[in-house]
């Protein structure tokens, strides 16, 4: 049985959830999964590509929390793309940061992945 389009939203919102949690819980391991292997990520003027730079980038990260506003996802088959505001507060200094992601995923024998992540920060 397909999933509905509806089942594909909520696996995408899972997805957006268990990144924010994940990165800021620490859990590497289950971050790392969220991505396809030769995923990129865009932050800045950095392009990273692949899971493993990906992971290096973020575990190099301040320690904060991310706080992630309601995701506008659009279907197309095994292919999704999708824009979500965030808000970041570091953990040691309290600075809070905004800013949107701009994301491609795609659907694999594991769920729903990112294939990319555009992280755009306004202040």
């Amino acid at each position: 049985m397909n999933p509905s389009p509806a089942d594909d939203v909520l696996a995408i919102q899972r997805l957006l959830a268990r990144y924010s949690i994940m990165m800021d819980a620490g859990e590497m391991d289950g971050f790392a999964d969220l991505w396809e292997p030769d995923a990129a990520m865009v932050t800045g003027s950095a392009e990273l590509h692949g899971a493993a730079a990906i992971l290096a980038k973020v575990a190099g990260s301040p320690a904060g929390l991310h706080l992630a506003g309601l995701p506008d996802i659009d279907l197309a088959g095994d292919r999704a793309t999708g824009r979500q505001n965030l808000v970041f507060v570091d953990r040691d200094t309290r600075a809070v940061r905004i800013g949107r992601y701009d994301d491609v995923y795609v659907r694999t024998d594991h769920g729903w992945r990112f294939a990319r992540r555009q992280i755009t920060m306004l202040t």
